[in-house]
């Protein structure tokens, strides 16, 4: 073999191994991406979460996958190893899951508090399932509180306002 003909063989093995595995890379990640392929799997692992906190999960999982990219350039792993690490990536997703599920619901059940024009600070609520009638003072990330007509302040759980049928009282 010639000096011209190893340097054609490195320059094949470049693109074929190189970058063959990056553009493989990508595209798993932009397939995965682009079809929301993960949302399905977090929806097998975690069926009993809100549509939301599934959603969240599994866009976390999807950053572990595009941060395989630049690990299968970087040390030439092969297409079996990607798939693998992707599995992990979904593992390592499952395993954080339950410490960033409950922080993520209350944050989704806050915006959602939140959002709703009627819900401000201010506003007089009625929760006729849990007898509370009140004036609401502040939405936390966790819970809502209402100061009472006798001048006590509750807490009331979002989830328990989002779940519930609430009215709000002119005055």
């Amino acid at each position: 073999m010639t000096i011209g003909e190893s340097e054609l063989q490195r320059g094949i093995d470049f693109l074929l191994f190189d970058w063959g595995i990056l553009f493989t890379a990508i595209a798993v990640a932009v397939a995965v991406s682009k079809f929301d392929l993960l949302r399905p799997v977090v929806g097998f692992l975690h069926p009993e979460a809100d549509e939301a906190t599934q959603r969240i999960t599994a866009r976390l999982a999807e950053v572990g996958v595009w941060l395989l990219v630049p690990l299968a350039f970087s040390t030439r792993v092969d297409l079996e190893a990607l798939f693998g690490a992707g599995i992990g990536a979904l593992f390592i997703a499952y395993l954080v899951r339950e410490p960033l599920k409950d922080k993520l619901t209350e944050v989704v059940t806050a915006a959602k508090v939140a959002a709703h024009e009627h819900l401000v600070p201010g506003a007089r609520i009625h929760l006729p399932d849990e007898d509370i009638e009140g004036v609401i003072e502040r939405i936390d990330t966790d819970e809502t509180h209402v100061r009472l007509d006798d001048g006590n302040l509750t807490h009331v759980p979002n989830e328990e306002i989002i779940g519930n049928r609430w009215t709000t009282v002119e005055d």
